[in-house]
């Protein structure tokens, strides 16, 4: 095998009708311990895709996110490496999302992924693009250092929250004080003003959140009727002041998504009160998730029975407008 490089002859463009179930079996291989409910329906749908033409014009028109762009690491007819390329939209111009950054384990420390990577980035430079973003693990140490030196910055660490309602087991109650209720459309103000910092531009743009859909007032509301979109929120109350609220939204993927919106002098004693309450409402029958800035309310998540299923650094390379790298 030639040194690993952007140019190696082993290094070619994803062939979609040969690659996928290659593709699929390398990353259940690679990630098998870190895979969630997404991440396997996401496999099956590449490896439907792959036995069925019938089915890849489907998803691709249902836009599923199949790798259609991106590269392999190829030897002896053998895909060993895959990177895969997700066109996306930041701030209203184009920019793509870095996935699926897999090694066969035997390959490793060889330089393929650094390669994949460099190729990547090096195919969206010429895009005419103004980003390029990935996602990696905070306790990949190696990943994080190669992506610095192919010029990715840190913007933002995340972790993911999630609860399967229909096996959890509500904690004591430790904030007593809290009372839980409706939201008032006069929270909107405050419950707005909290998202915004939680859920800041820099990651929203890459998440479910939509304010349109949990702003209140009668227009919002039958627009959600009409569009068959059902939304509730709980509210947490000392005495009269509000501390917190969530909201509930439901998903086309495996989990429903909560979006905490919470003051920071409260932040742990809404979370202990509000996730329990949401958990048993018996609106949220399906598994929830629920995305937070790393390492605040950690001990109140856990106590109000949450598993972390992850802790993402997000991490971004910017282009000049010459598209020169």
């Amino acid at each position: 095998m030639v040194t690993p490089s952007a140019s190696s002859p082993h290094l070619r463009p994803i062939d979609i009708r040969k690659d996928l179930t290659e593709i699929a079996d390398l990353i259940e291989l690679c990630f098998s311990n870190h895979l969630d409910a997404d991440g396997r329906i996401y496999l099956e749908q590449m490896r439907k895709a792959a036995r069925n033409s019938r089915y890849f014009t489907w998803a691709m028109s249902a836009k599923l996110q199949m790798p259609v762009s991106g590269y392999v690491w190829e030897n002896s007819g053998k895909v060993l490496g895959n990177v895969s390329l997700m066109p996306v939209t930041k701030d209203g111009a184009r920019a793509y999302m870095i996935a699926n950054v897999a090694v066969h384990p035997d390959y490793r420390r060889l330089g393929i992924g650094k390669a994949l990577t460099e190729k990547a980035v090096l195919y969206c430079a010429q895009q005419s693009c103004r980003s390029v973003w990935l996602q990696v693990r905070d306790d990949n140490e190696g990943a994080v250092r190669i992506y610095a030196g192919l010029g990715f910055t840190e913007r933002v660490c995340r972790s993911t929250w999630i609860v399967n309602p229909s096996r959890y087991t509500p904690p004591i109650n430790t904030a007593p004080s809290l009372k839980i209720g409706h939201r008032r459309s006069s929270d909107w103000q405050l419950q707005s003003e909290w998202l915004d910092a939680l859920y800041p531009p820099v990651v929203n743009w890459n998440l479910a959140l939509r304010r349109d859909v949990l702003k209140p007032g009668l227009k919002q509301a039958l627009w959600r009727f009409f569009n068959d979109i059902y939304v509730h929120h709980w509210a947490a109350r000392e005495e009269h002041q509000l501390v917190g609220v969530v909201s509930w939204t439901p998903s086309h993927l495996a989990e429903d998504n909560l979006w905490l919106a919470v003051n920071p002098e409260w932040e742990d004693k809404a979370i202990l009160s509000l996730l329990p309450r949401i958990t048993t409402s018996g609106i949220a029958v399906r598994p929830l998730s629920l995305n937070y800035p790393a390492g605040r309310g950690d001990a109140a998540f856990l106590t109000a029975g949450y598993q972390k299923q992850n802790t993402l650094i997000w991490m971004e390379k910017t282009f000049p407008l010459d598209q020169s790298l």
